[in-house]
C-alpha cells in the first residue's frame, strides 16, 4: 500500500510539472491580465514546457520577422521551440505595433498571465498566483511570453 501511494505521488508530481499549457489573448485579455488598462499592449501567448532551456528576461525581445523568431526559438529545446514559431505565425500584428517574446519564468508553476510595460525597451513580467515553494517539481517549467506593443 505504501509503495502504490508512493507511486501515486510521484506520478502526480510528475505530471504537474510536466505540463504544458498555452494562453491566447482570449484568456489574459489586452492591456493587463485582468483584461482591463493599457490598450498600448495585448498578450499573445504564453507557452510553457518542462526541462526546455533558457533564462529569465524582463527585457523583451523584438521579433519583427521569421528569422528573429527562428533565433529566438533556438534558445528552447524543440517542443517548446517549435511552440513558439506556431504562436508567432499565428499573431496578427497591427499596424504600428510588434510581436516581442520573452522567458517570463523558470519554475514549478507556470504563470498563465503577463504584464508589460511598453517604454524604450518592452518589459514583461509573469503574473505569478502561487506562492514560492507551493509546488515541487523535479524538473523546471520554461514559460515563453509572446505580446504585441
Amino acid at each position: 500500500m505504501r509503495r502504490t501511494l508512493g507511486t501515486l505521488l510521484l506520478l502526480a508530481t510528475l505530471a504537474a510539472c510536466g505540463s504544458e499549457s498555452e494562453s491566447g489573448p482570449g484568456s489574459a485579455g489586452e492591456g493587463t491580465p485582468d483584461g482591463g488598462g493599457d490598450p498600448g499592449w495585448s498578450q499573445v501567448a504564453v507557452l510553457s514546457a518542462s526541462d526546455a532551456g533558457g533564462e529569465v528576461a524582463t527585457t523583451a525581445t523584438p521579433l519583427p520577422d521569421e528569422a528573429a523568431v527562428a533565433a529566438f526559438a533556438g534558445g528552447f529545446d524543440e517542443r517548446l521551440g517549435a511552440q513558439v514559431v506556431e504562436a508567432a505565425a499565428a499573431a496578427v500584428v497591427p499596424e504600428g505595433q510588434q510581436l516581442y517574446g520573452a522567458v517570463v519564468d523558470v519554475g514549478c508553476e507556470p504563470p498563465t498571465a503577463v504584464t508589460v510595460t511598453p517604454a524604450d525597451d518592452v518589459v514583461v513580467e509573469a503574473v505569478l498566483t502561487g506562492k514560492p515553494g507551493e509546488i515541487q517539481c523535479l524538473v523546471p517549467v520554461t514559460t515563453v511570453a509572446l505580446v504585441l506593443a
